[in-house]
């Protein structure tokens, strides 16, 4: 099929991957300003789920008691960042939230996108056929030819009907034959 690229093509090429490749850098630069962010590695996520399902009011307690002195640890823990952690954690959950919301709709947005644009191409695919039809112009019907293949249509009616036709071919062969023409038995379970 002869595929025409526009200078038109190109540059809403060009504009959309110079738009896609700014809000990269955004988002990316987003991991420098969230504090504590960081990219889990293979099993990281898997390896501090327990430890993070510890309950909040246990957290607290914990904490309290390494800073009032009632107990003591080797290597004790900075007490400001172990809080500032925990205040962390509860406040970016609707920020993680609406990233989840985000990508959820621009996965919609790219699938609704395709759908207009194969809406678009399915109706002037059929305009086509049946301008063809009607016009019995080689070229179009070459082109309608080239639409039905890339859309992945095979000539399905004309191997149907070449196989009727072989069919009744069979079944008119077997009455000239004198043989009766019994109609396929669905095996038994």
């Amino acid at each position: 099929m002869d595929t025409k690229i526009t200078a038109t093509t190109v540059a809403e090429t060009d504009t959309h991957t110079e738009g896609v490749n700014a809000r990269l850098a955004d988002l990316r630069a987003m991991r420098d300003v969230i504090p504590y962010f960081e990219i889990p590695t293979d099993g990281a996520t898997a390896r501090v789920a327990t430890a993070a399902s510890v309950p909040q009011e246990f957290v607290e307690l914990t904490t309290s008691m390494l800073g009032n002195g009632d107990i003591v640890l080797q290597r004790k823990p900075d007490l400001a960042e172990l809080r500032d952690r925990i205040v962390f954690a509860d406040t970016y959950g609707p920020l993680a939230d609406e990233f989840d919301l985000m990508a959820q709709a621009l996965r919609h947005s790219m699938v609704a996108a395709r759908s207009k644009a194969g809406s678009v191409a399915l109706d002037v695919y059929a305009a086509a056929k049946r301008e063809a039809k009607s016009a019995r112009s080689g070229v179009l019907f070459a082109r309608v030819a080239d639409l039905s293949r890339a859309l992945g249509i095979r000539r399905r009616n004309a191997k149907a009907k070449l196989a009727a036709a072989k069919h009744e071919a069979e079944v008119e062969k077997a009455r000239a034959e004198g043989i009766a023409h019994a109609a396929p038995v669905s095996p038994q379970k």
